[in-house]
């Protein structure tokens, strides 16, 4: 056989059923490329050979004798003869990497298959989720609204309305923030296989959002004549923009991947936010 080098996505073949392509056969071994298309599955079975299998592109489950594993790109396993195995993608393709050793005969392909049990119901944690950022939303305005008339504004007044906004800033959205960065930022690492780069942007983000918040409550301790008051209003709508923005990207770029996660990691995920007083929890 010629050799074959390519990127997985490429060389892998979808279709409406399960299609493995063969890369490479001999008499000792089998080299298969695995390509599910959403919630295709390869039955469960427990042939007489080994494989070892590697998790090229996508997430899903694989079955490992009595117990389902998710899987992401990057996993490995490896499976003695006669344990029983089976693979689903769950979210979006699956590609995967098969090594069969010895050659299976005809027995192997002939070996018992059954169908996947039913999925275990997941909690919907991408709505939860989206529901706290359509609380925490109606608050930016009042970084707007001050943003905008902080310098028409006497200072009592300023203080007034700045005593609320730093309570929400620093009360409420600074612990959603660090709540983030304990529970959700990880889980999306682990399905875009990117520890410490996947979400760092959004990491930066919190950071920058951080140190702003600093700074407004250190002018808000001095006076605030009109020179401060205009440079605290640039402030606010700075920070107020930079907010709204982070929440589009988790809306847009994060939250549409949580539905990739196995019934055990939604429920983790969940488990973890409630802990926390993440779910439910409302801005004053």
């Amino acid at each position: 056989m010629d050799a074959v080098f390519g990127a997985a996505s490429d060389l892998a073949e979808f279709g409406e059923a399960f299609t493995p392509r063969v890369l490479f056969e001999s008499s000792q071994m089998k080299v298969v490329l695995v390509a599910l298309e959403p919630d295709q599955e390869i039955p469960l079975h427990a042939p007489g050979v080994n494989l070892a299998v590697a998790v090229l592109e996508g997430t899903g489950d694989l079955w490992l004798g009595d117990q389902v594993r998710a899987i992401v790109s990057g996993d490995v396993a490896v499976i003695p003869a006669g344990m029983t195995r089976g693979v689903r993608a769950r979210g979006g393709r699956l590609v995967l990497l098969h090594v069969v050793s010895p050659l299976p005969g005809a027995a192997d392909h002939e070996a018992e298959r059954r169908p996947w049990p039913a999925r275990e119901p997941a909690p919907d944690v991408r709505e939860s989720l989206h529901r706290e950022h359509q609380e925490l939303l109606p608050h930016l305005e009042h970084l707007r609204a001050l943003s905008e008339e902080s310098e028409e504004l006497d200072e009592e007044t300023v203080r007034a309305r700045l005593d609320g906004v730093l309570d929400f800033l620093i009360h409420v959205l600074l612990p959603h923030a660090e709540l983030e960065e304990r529970t959700l930022y990880p889980t999306v690492d682990r399905i875009l296989r990117a520890t410490g780069g996947g979400t760092r942007t959004m990491s930066i983000d919190h950071q920058e959002i951080g140190e702003r918040i600093q700074r407004i409550a250190s002018t808000a301790r001095g006076p605030l004549a009109s020179t401060e008051r205009a440079a605290l209003g640039a402030a606010l709508g700075e920070l107020e923009a930079i907010v709204r923005l982070h929440f589009r990207k988790e809306e847009e770029a994060y939250l549409p991947l949580l539905p990739r996660l196995s019934a055990p990691e939604a429920e983790a995920l969940e488990k973890a936010l409630e802990s926390a007083g993440h779910a439910g929890h409302h801005a004053p």
